[in-house]
This record gives C-alpha cells, structure tokens and sequence, in this order.
C-alpha cells in the first residue's frame, strides 16, 4: 500500500525532474538536467521481446556502476510479443507493484507489424503516462528501434507515425525522450551492423545503442556502455540437476507422474553455474551466454530439441517460507509432488519474471521441473531484486 509519505517522497522526485525536462534530440544532457540517483535508484524497464531479452537494462545498471555511481536495482518488464495495449494493461501488475522510482517505455515494434492505428497507440502510450504521472512516477520514452529491409515495408511507415506521437506525448508531459532510433541509423551509417538477420530485434550492438540512449536521456552522456554485461551469479541458484529429455513433447504432469519421477545413471548430470561458455557466444547469443553465468542452465541447447524433465534436492536447516524465481524456458516447478508453478508464458523470457511463495519442510525437499532447452530457477527468502539496504 502506498503513504501519503511515499506520496510525498514521489511527488518531490517528480517535480525534480519535470523542472528541466529533456525532449530534445540532444546524445548528452548538461549536468542540471541529470536523473538523480534517488530517482533511478529502482528502474523498471517496460517493453517488449527487446527489453525481456534483458540486455539493455543490465548494460544501464553496470555503466551506472562502472562509472563509480550509486547502484541502480533494474527490475525487468518486458514480455516478447507485447504492444503498447498489453502494456498498458499489465502496468499495475508488472511495473507499480514494485513502486518504481522511474521508468522506461519501449514500446512500437509490435503495433507496427499487426498495424495498430496511430489513434490506438497514442491512446494506450498516453494512458500509461498519465497513470504514471498520477502516482508521480517519472517515466522516459524510447523511440523505436530500426526495423532492416525485411520488415520495413511491413511496419515502417507505422513506426514513423509512432515517433512522432511519442515525441508530442513528451511534449505534452514534459518527458524525456531516449533517441534509440537516432543512435542506432547513426552507428548503422557507421558500419555497425544493428540487427539480427530477422531485420526486427537489435544485436549486441543494437541493444548498447538503446543503452546508450537511455543514459543520455538520463542526462549521463559521459557514461560508458560497457562492452559485457557484469554477470554474476544471482543467489539461490539450486547447483545440480538431474535432467532427462521427454519421450513425449507434453506428457501429462500429474502428481502421479511426478511422484514416479526417479533419475537414473542415464540421466543428464546439470551442474549449475555452467563453467563452459556457449559455443555460439560470439554470435547474436552473447545475452544468453550472461544468462548462464547467472546460474541459467544452457547446455540443453546443445541437445535434441524437446521438452525436459528435471530434479534436484534442497535441503533446510528448518520448515521455512521462501520465494520461487523462474525464467527462460521453464514450464512447471513442482514441490514434494504438489506443483507449485505452472507458465502461463504471459510474463516474458526473462530471469525473474515470475516469482511464487512456497514452503521448504526441515530437511530433504524434491523439486522436479518441466522445462525446454533453457531454465532458471533459485529460491531465496525475498524478492529478487530485493538487497540489503533496499
């Protein structure tokens, strides 16, 4: 529930940025018109698969961190597929329950290529702005991404007109503006290469461009993107599995089944973090290979394609309430035969997309999965982006 202190406290950072908003097309803001660590310090990122990849959230968080400042907690909101309805839609489940301090919209691909009307767009962007404006929340617009020759004559003249409603919604709001679009045709006249080969979602280069924008929207143009995302092991990571790939591509998971489940000496030993980098890491894949240095299982990749059945063991020192964190591929999460998580693929890709309370017994507890070739599941005792101090 939010206080009228909390009111209070976002009112101030509100007014604190709204005195010198940036809608210019400029690549770095002067030193008056920064964000104020207080207000970026908990960033959701909404969008769609170009955000739910979590590649130019993490590259924001880590240049902010490398440049020496304080750390920003970058909560992702980015479901593949979504347009700026679903996003309009999901913003109290996804984006203000985790009382946000600031947040970015990527939104335009999607309405483009299924031909949303300028008129529906620049309702459902307007009615995330105002929402947001209402519970005092800064917001930054990303303009869109470029879309190469395969795509354009499907959705560019959509995305021209998306352009220039979001810049008159800034205007009208007194929002910044992230220039993505801008940045990645200047890096594309360059010669840096922005897309992958389907001509609609960014590279690795593409996606430091979109960070690029963002911190100079920020006002913090000084501040490098990092050439790698600071991956790191994120807590609770369960380290091993035994993991067995399905004779049948949906077999029906009832407690029955589940209660059956025995691995034996054929069965694939996952022994998580993965220490060995995906053979394609230099590739369009380097963001999945940071997915496996946080604790994502990616070996499944390399084998046949299909569904996967794995278990692993979790022993506690005590009956306990914990939180279940999923991501990437994984479909079911099942607890000592009672199933606690079932994908609904209606909350992204990403690691810590969904997050479900269950309870730990005193001693050994059997968790058994449903997953495709690529999962991520850690229990911890809060929310995942939660730290010390937060």
């Amino acid at each position: 529930m939010t206080t009228n202190s909390d009111r209070r406290h976002r009112t101030l950072l509100f007014l604190l940025l709204v005195v010198a908003p940036v809608t210019r097309p400029t690549h770095a803001a002067d030193a008056a018109a920064k964000i104020p660590p207080t207000v970026y310090h908990r960033t959701v990122f909404l969008g769609d698969s170009i955000t739910d990849g979590n590649t130019y959230p993490q590259l924001v968080r880590d240049a902010l961190a490398d440049a020496g400042l304080p750390k920003m907690v970058a909560i992702n909101a980015g479901i593949g597929g979504d347009t700026a309805a679903g996003m309009r839609g999901r913003l109290e489940r996804d984006v203000l329950a985790f009382h946000p301090m600031l947040v970015t919209l990527s939104a335009g691909a999607n309405d483009a290529l299924r031909h949303v009307s300028s008129g529906s767009y620049e309702k459902d962007i307007r009615a995330i702005a105002d929402r947001l404006k209402a519970e005092h929340v800064p917001l930054i617009l990303l303009t869109p991404n470029i879309l190469g020759p395969k795509q354009q004559a499907k959705g560019q003249k959509n995305l021209d007109a998306y352009e220039a409603i979001l810049r008159q919604v800034a205007a009208d709001y007194g929002l910044r503006v992230a220039e993505v679009n801008r940045r990645q045709k200047e890096a594309l006249a360059g010669g840096i290469g922005q897309l992958a080969p389907d001509d609609l979602h960014p590279n690795w280069a593409g996606q430091t461009m979109i960070a690029r924008a963002v911190l100079d929207s920020m006002g913090y143009g000084e501040v490098k993107v990092p050439q790698r995302i600071a991956g790191r092991l994120l807590p609770g990571v369960i380290g091993e599995w035994k993991v067995k790939r399905l004779d049948e591509a949906n077999p029906d998971f009832t407690e029955a089944f589940v209660a059956d489940v025995k691995p034996e000496a054929s069965w694939m030993t996952l022994k998580l973090p993965d220490p060995i980098p995906i053979p394609d890491m230099a590739s369009d894949n380097r963001w999945l290979d940071d997915y496996r240095v946080m604790g994502a299982a990616v070996a499944l990749r390399q084998r046949p394609a299909g569904s996967y059945v794995g278990m692993a063991i979790v022993r506690s020192e005590k009956q306990t309430a914990v939180q279940f964190h999923t991501g990437a591929t994984l479909d079911q999460v099942w607890l000592n035969g009672k199933r606690i998580y079932k994908n609904d693929w209606k909350h992204g890709y990403h690691i810590g997309r969904e997050s479900v309370t269950a309870e730990l017994k005193q001693g050994e507890n059997a968790i058994v999965i449903k997953t495709g070739p690529v999962f991520f599941l850690s229990i911890t005792d809060g929310a995942m982006w939660e730290e010390k101090g937060e």
